[in-house]
C-alpha cells in the first residue's frame, strides 16, 4: 500500500510541476495560468514530492525509503512524460 501511495504522491507532484511550466499549460488545460496559479501549482508539486519522500522514509526506513523513493519517482516521471506525449499527439 505504501508503494501505491508513494507513486500517487509522486505522480501528483510531477504532474503539478509539469502544469506549472508555461510550455505544458496549453497542452494540458488549453490556456495559460496566471502567475499566482503557477506559483500555487509549483508549491503543491514540491509539497507532494516531499510527502512522497516522507511516506517512503516512514514506511521503509531512511535507507530503503530513499531508494524506493527514487524508484517511485522514476515510475511517476515515466507516466507524466508518456501522458504529455500522448496528449500532444491528440492535438
Amino acid at each position: 500500500m505504501t508503494h501505491i501511495l508513494a507513486v500517487l504522491f509522486s505522480l501528483a507532484g510531477l504532474g503539478a510541476l509539469a502544469l506549472s511550466m508555461k510550455r505544458h499549460q496549453r497542452d494540458i488545460i488549453g490556456r495559460r495560468l496566471s502567475e499566482r496559479d503557477q506559483s500555487l501549482t509549483r508549491a503543491a508539486g514540491w509539497f507532494s514530492i516531499a510527502a512522497s519522500l516522507a511516506l517512503d522514509m516512514v514506511g521503509f526506513g531512511p535507507a530503503y525509503g530513499t531508494g524506493a523513493w527514487f524508484g517511485h519517482m522514476s515510475i511517476a516521471a515515466w507516466i507524466v512524460v508518456a501522458m504529455l506525449c500522448w496528449r500532444a499527439r491528440l492535438n
